[in-house]
């Protein structure tokens, strides 16, 4: 059975000398596994280069039951045009990437969530501005979609984030995992302003950092991820966080 899909590549493993397993979350079929063969060859170097973290795709797959899903077509559609020239957003991208490969479902189709995805790429490699918060911004806006987005409770006298109710308190609460006062406000700001707000948003390096890792430490909470994420050494080093 032949199925036409959307798709965005989350990443590529080896699977022999001549072949990839790719991940892709599909419009259709939500996250899916993918035997690409003769990706390492030199007649296929233009269809390896179709999965590269991030890119979007239209395809024609081959789409069988309890079987490693193959692709019968795919394009890069609509086509990055700084995404993969820009090393700050090439950075963020292969940030958002991992991230998305440790907290998406797999095979569970979500229409909404596919669309903010896309769109959210879409504006990332329209961005003219700066996106030294676009991540902070995306990654927050993500747990609306995968089920733990925080209460924007924040007020003068509730203002500690705490990662056990996805609540601020008035006190700080009897375990580790919550947010100190500063931190939470600066969540509370990316809660409740608008995007261009969020990306003008003027925070310093450290700062940065440390509400990146604080939301990293959030998502970690509900996903256990087995290790840290990666590419935030390098997103680090681009940045000079």
């Amino acid at each position: 059975m032949l199925l036409k899909t959307r798709g965005i590549v989350l990443n590529q493993i080896p699977y022999n000398d001549n072949a990839v397993i790719a991940s892709i979350y599909t419009e259709k079929s939500g996250r899916q596994s993918f035997w690409i063969s003769g990706a390492k060859s030199t007649r296929s170097l233009r269809k390896s280069s179709l999965f590269q973290p991030l890119f979007l795709l239209e395809m024609e797959v081959m789409n069988v039951p309890r079987e490693l899903k193959k692709i019968k077509e795919a394009r890069n559609f609509p086509v990055y045009t700084s995404i993969p020239f820009d090393i700050h957003k090439t950075s963020m991208a292969l940030f958002i990437a991992e991230v998305l490969s440790r907290s998406l479902p797999a095979e569970e189709p979500h229409q909404e969530l596919f669309d903010f995805l896309w769109h959210s790429l879409i504006t990332l490699d329209a961005e003219q501005e700066p996106v030294s918060n676009f991540h902070i911004y995306f990654i927050l806006r993500l747990t609306r979609y995968l089920g733990f987005t925080p209460t924007d409770n924040y007020s003068p006298t509730c203002s500690y984030f705490d990662y056990h109710t996805g609540h601020f308190t008035e006190h700080p609460p009897l375990h580790q995992h919550y947010l100190e006062k500063n931190i939470s406000c600066h969540l509370h700001f990316f809660l409740s302003s608008p995007y261009t707000h969020c990306m003008n948003y003027p925070l310093n390096a450290e700062m940065r950092v440390t509400i990146l890792n604080k939301l990293l430490d959030y998502y970690d909470f509900h996903f256990d991820f087995p290790q840290k994420i990666l590419s935030l050494k390098i997103l680090k080093e681009v940045y000079h966080f």
